[in-house]
């Protein structure tokens, strides 16, 4: 018995590590394809319309609070999210990640779930990739060469179509 409460308590702590660095590399890896979004001005100000339907916050407002805390869209919408969650103002969050603490670890002290917030993060993605598909198919297919010959087009999910866009 003296020897499996030591085990137990030192399991335990070793799956709550375990959690804690899965929860951290899930948030940290949606504000990685989040970020990857923004190749251009008009990818720019697609992610910033997808946080601010995520957050409610004008478009105006979250430029304002970029050029000011220097935050990427990513933790923009990272630090909405915690502040609407905890009550807390955007300030203060960003002050917290000033001070060294990752984003995972100030959500969890503030008793936000993570995960939510990656699921947030995911879902503006979502939107942008959405929205960048739709304006590239304003575009003409382009051609593209195939050994023997065959000219085929590409739909716009990047899908052989047969000649002439059926």
């Amino acid at each position: 018995m003296k020897i499996l409460i030591p085990f137990l308590l030192i399991c335990s702590l070793c799956w709550t590590t375990g959690v804690y660095a899965d929860e951290n590399a899930a948030l940290n890896q949606a504000m990685r394809a989040f970020n990857n979004r923004a190749r251009s001005d008009a990818d720019k100000n697609l992610i910033l319309r997808a946080v601010s339907q995520q957050t409610k916050v004008p478009e105006k407002a979250l430029e304002t609070q970029m050029r000011t805390s220097h935050l990427n869209y990513a933790e923009l919408l990272t630090a909405e999210s915690i502040a609407d969650g905890s009550g807390k103002s955007v300030a203060s969050i960003v002050a917290l990640k000033a001070q060294g603490q990752n984003w995972t670890a100030i959500s969890k002290n503030l008793k936000i779930d993570p995960n939510s917030i990656a699921a947030r993060l995911s879902n503006a993605e979502k939107s942008v990739r959405l929205a960048q598909a739709k304006a590239g198919q304003k575009t003409a297919p382009s051609k593209v060469y195939m050994p023997g010959g065959t000219d085929i087009r590409r739909s716009s999910t990047g899908g052989p179509q047969p000649k002439g866009g059926q």
